[in-house]
């Protein structure tokens, strides 16, 4: 029997002249779950399940405060079985049920005459059950298909969708194997992302009777190789992966207190590839792996960005890890961990036109947006450090971890906003950008114990 729980919230201040933001972004978790082994062949878990995350953006330009947030909420069960035919067989199969609950596009504003809250609140259930099949047809080939069934049902509108699975892995000799796979995916909560705002205003919003689930169909590729007796490992395998029924925004989509955001959506398709390459070495004192990917993302719709294909928020070209452990004594290791990966597209202002409000001498900078995404944030990168201290307890093990977030203090970028500069007369002579980044250096301690 196994409970495991998490809470957790990062709060976030930032003010400029005439700007000011406050974010919150946070997480809670709980599973229990229960295993239990039938007979030498056959084993089974079950296990119950809650979670939630929400986010608020709270910014205020003079006198007007401005609140925007989501908040997605699931509870629900898994169960899973094993059955070891016999050896050459292996049959895996399951279900699951999960009620979601989201609010959408939640909007405040106050000024000196005006107070509003709005936005929109959906419940659904998604349900699934799977059969999946090893065969290992000979000692070197080993053949994995099933299929899942999945549905999805949100009270307006039903979904019920096949998701087949194929994967084959072959020994070219004791320390080289090939192994391909194919995979039909559907995904029935869709998360959007406003590429006009830097700031993270993602929504999670689901399948219903005028949005169909997002559809994709992957084929993969690879070669793992062991190294000189096992001590080393290295892999490389490409993809290419088709999307039907991708989501994005209008062009102007009103995102907040809008009592049906689904007006505002467009669809289209997206196509994604790209390379993953691995080496780690597993023996000795010092291990530790690097990683790098090279990828690339696409989406395009007929009804934005006239039609031609842009790369969405999270196309990320270049993603590298690198991880080393060290250990200095039985009690004493070392660790070290850099990061690096290029940064997320935006939608930015290539000009601002003068609008005329109803007040006299009262003109108003209105941006104006040519591209989707046509802005690349700067690429972020840092380096994390530990050192684990293993204490001499006699009643249980535990260990004390100081470790150092970001080493050398790199300024990440998080987001871009506009000051507006004003001339001698009062009025707005340009807008100035500001990149906005968080976490410098952070210093943690924590104890760990099992008993």
């Amino acid at each position: 029997l196994a409970i495991n729980g998490y809470i957790g919230n990062d709060f976030i201040r930032f003010r400029g002249d005439n700007f000011g933001a406050k974010l919150l972004w946070g997480n809670r978790a709980a599973t229990l779950e229960w295993l239990h082994k039938v007979n030498s062949r056959v084993n089974v878990s079950t296990a119950y399940f809650t979670s939630g995350y929400l986010y608020r953006i709270n910014t205020s330009f003079s006198e007007v405060s401005l609140s925007l947030g989501s908040r997605i909420w699931d509870q629900g069960f898994i169960n899973n079985w094993n059955y070891f035919i016999y050896d050459k067989h292996t049959l895996r199969f399951g279900g699951s049920a999960i009620y979601h609950r989201f609010a959408v596009g939640e909007y405040g504003i106050s000024a000196e005459f005006t107070d509003i809250k709005d936005g929109q609140n959906i419940e659904a259930g998604e349900y699934g059950a799977y059969l999946s099949h090893t065969w290992k047809l000979k000692e070197s080939i080993e053949l994995v298909s099933g299929f899942r069934n999945s549905i999805f049902n949100n009270n307006k509108k039903t979904f019920i969708n096949l998701e087949p699975r194929l994967a084959l892995k072959a020994n070219i000799n004791p320390n080289s194997s090939i192994k391909a796979s194919y995979a039909r995916m559907f995904q029935y909560l869709h998360l959007v992302s406003s590429s006009a705002a830097s700031l993270p205003t993602d929504i999670w919003y689901p399948s219903e009777e005028w949005i169909q689930p997002l559809r994709s169909d992957q084929i993969s590729l690879g070669l793992h190789k062991s190294i000189s007796e096992n001590r080393f490992f290295s892999s490389i395998e490409a993809y290419y992966k088709w999307i039907d029924n991708a989501i994005d925004f209008w062009d102007g989509a009103q995102l907040f207190a809008n009592p049906d955001l689904s007006n505002e959506f467009v669809f289209g398709k997206g196509w994604a590839y790209g390379l993953e390459a691995y080496f780690e070495k597993k023996q000795g004192k010092t291990t530790g792996w690097i990683g790098y990917t090279l990828s690339w993302s696409w989406r395009q719709f007929d009804k934005i960005n006239y039609g031609i294909a842009f790369h969405p928020r999270y196309d990320r070209r270049h993603d590298i890890s690198v991880v080393i452990m060290h250990k200095l004594s039985r009690r004493i290791s070392l660790s070290g961990t850099w990061v690096y990966s290029t940064g997320n597209f935006a939608t930015i202002a290539g000009g601002r036109f003068a609008f005329q409000d109803a007040l006299p001498n009262e003109i108003s900078p209105t941006p104006d947006y040519v591209r989707r995404n046509d802005f690349q944030m700067p690429p972020t990168h840092r380096l994390d450090l530990g050192l684990v201290w293993k204490l001499n307890t006699k009643k249980w093990e535990s260990d004390i971890t100081f470790s150092l977030y970001n080493a050398y203090s790199r300024r990440n970028p998080f987001f871009v906003f506009y000051e507006e500069v004003r001339g001698n007369d009062g009025q707005t002579a340009s807008f100035k950008p500001t990149l906005v980044s968080l976490f410098p250096i952070l210093p943690a301690v924590t104890y760990n114990f099992k008993f």
